[in-house]
């Protein structure tokens, strides 16, 4: 091969990879973009008003805690609030609390005819996502305090590959058909009531 015609193929295969290069920069770039736009925070919580105190007259005190993730994914970040009930008063407390609202992807849950209770284990067990509710103690000693943890939380790698995808793809689905409707709606009423000695 003269010498000619090598400069001529390096100059072909230089410019043919030059190219190479420049697309796959191009699409990298665009697939980072992509990724960084679609990782934002879609959790929203409603607390009102939550701070329990009681007095000696024996109030009975009820609040709502209302939880909306407009967007459900693997790796999605996690929610946790912590609320703390405090009972000043001289009587022990009871904590309740009654499950207004619970629908996951559209489904009532509330339609099942479960209890209470069963419904925040459905939540808990039924799901790749976590949905968490905790109350550290129903009794509120005098002079005391408990605590109520809620948290909702998908980890990007959970060991279940397969249930991680489906769900994916169905809330992948639910929030493009209903964009304005969250992924998760739970609304839990908080009941405090001082127990009579």
């Amino acid at each position: 091969m003269d010498k000619s015609k090598r400069k001529k193929l390096f100059k072909k295969v230089k410019l043919r990879t030059i190219f190479l290069l420049a697309i796959t920069l191009a699409s990298n770039s665009f697939a980072w973009f992509i990724y960084t736009t679609k990782v934002s925070s879609n959790i929203s919580a409603k607390v009102r008003e939550w701070n329990v105190t009681f007095d000696v007259n024996g109030q009975t005190v009820e609040k709502t805690i209302e939880i909306n993730i407009d967007s459900l994914y693997p790796g999605m970040e996690s929610y946790n609030q912590t609320l703390t009930a405090s009972n000043s008063g001289e009587a022990r407390a009871q904590i309740t609390y009654e499950v207004i609202t619970a629908k996951v992807l559209g489904d009532d849950l509330m339609t099942l005819g479960y209890t209470d209770a069963e419904i925040v284990n459905y939540l808990r067990s039924n799901y790749p996502f976590s949905i968490d509710f905790n109350v550290s103690n129903d009794i509120i000693q005098s002079n005391g305090e408990e605590t109520i943890t809620i948290s909702v939380s998908w980890p990007y790698e959970s060991g279940h590959d397969e249930e991680d995808t489906k769900w994916g793809s169905l809330a992948y689905t639910y929030h493009q058909n209903y964009p304005d409707i969250p992924s998760i709606d739970l609304s839990i009423k908080i009941t405090a009531y001082q127990i009579a000695e």
